[in-house]
């Protein structure tokens, strides 16, 4: 625990390259006071596998600012050659992981360097029509298990893409953070306001009420589809949206609604309306992963 602390706060007080350097001074170090007889082997053995551990932890933690710093880059290069040198299992595996990790990321650079896709990627909502069929999909024409599989799988990749420490260290509206480290969040945050608006988009620009009343009753579905696949992001933006003014006013629209639609529609009313979101939190709290949590909890 004390690791994890430490990595997601370093930053406040030291630079990565200097941490690194810092580390392998302390790996090499017990090397030096055990040739003047002030540390045995055991005790070298301790603060040498500590060190090692800490940067194992540190490189899967930070592995993405890794892309973007050449000096941490090639003082990480030089601690691997003081690994090599000791030929300690432990100090031989955390050298292969750190290779691989290395080797990664020279891979992932190069097909950076050649593509001219942007950083900051726009995430719509899937396609799920085949384009040799040529026809625009409606969201009435998809199941709506299969969209709230689809939905869930965007959301999850937003969300597997933001580094811990980007939570910690709010990145997101730190204007003296690269872009690189404020999109993940950013892209959540566009991603949210995008559905929502695409929901009330669907519901109030449908001019005969009967339709009207369909979309929203496949809205409300969709959400109890998303509960069931611990989506909790996506449905509150589709709450968001049915809750929105232009869509709640529709008083003629909403009496159609079946009370058994209605009494659905309350309970999820119940768990995502409340202030502190408290009952949306105790069933965060509560569930078995894999889940989408809700990011206005963190953000």
């Amino acid at each position: 625990h004390y690791t994890d602390g430490f990595l997601l706060t370093y930053e406040y007080f030291i630079d990565h390259v200097t941490l690194i350097k810092k580390l392998a001074q302390h790996f090499e170090s017990p090397k030096l006071e055990e040739a003047d007889g002030l540390i045995d082997d055991q005790s070298r053995m301790c603060i040498q596998i500590r060190v090692i551990n800490v940067i194992r932890n540190w490189v899967d933690l930070k592995y993405y600012k890794l892309k973007s710093n050449k000096k941490w880059r090639a003082q990480l290069r030089k601690f691997m050659k003081v690994l090599k040198s000791y030929s300690t299992s432990e100090s031989n595996e955390c050298y292969a992981i750190l290779s691989k990790k290395l080797d990664s990321l020279k891979k992932d650079l190069r097909s950076r360097a050649s593509t001219l896709s942007p950083i900051v990627m726009r995430y719509g909502t899937p396609s799920l029509c085949p384009p040799s069929l040529g026809q625009q999909i409606h969201v009435m024409d998809i199941p709506v298990d299969k969209l709230a599989d689809q939905l869930t799988l965007i959301e999850h990749n937003l969300f597997k893409s933001v580094p811990l420490d980007c939570y910690y260290f709010k990145c997101w509206c730190d204007d003296k953070r690269s872009p690189q480290e404020r999109a993940p969040v950013q892209r959540i945050i566009q991603r949210f306001n995008e559905v929502s608006s695409w929901v009330a988009t669907e519901i109030v620009f449908t001019k005969q009420k009967k339709q009207r009343v369909n979309k929203i009753l496949r809205f409300i579905q969709l959400i109890e589809q998303l509960k069931k696949r611990q989506n909790f992001n996506s449905m509150m933006q589709i709450y968001s949206a049915l809750n929105i003014g232009a869509v709640s006013r529709l008083k003629k629209t909403w009496q159609q609604i079946p009370s058994k639609c209605i009494q659905s529609f309350k309970s999820i009313n119940d768990m995502l309306s409340e202030s502190n979101f408290k009952t949306l939190r105790e069933s965060m709290e509560n569930l078995v992963p894999p889940a989408v949590p809700y990011q206005g909890l963190f953000l």
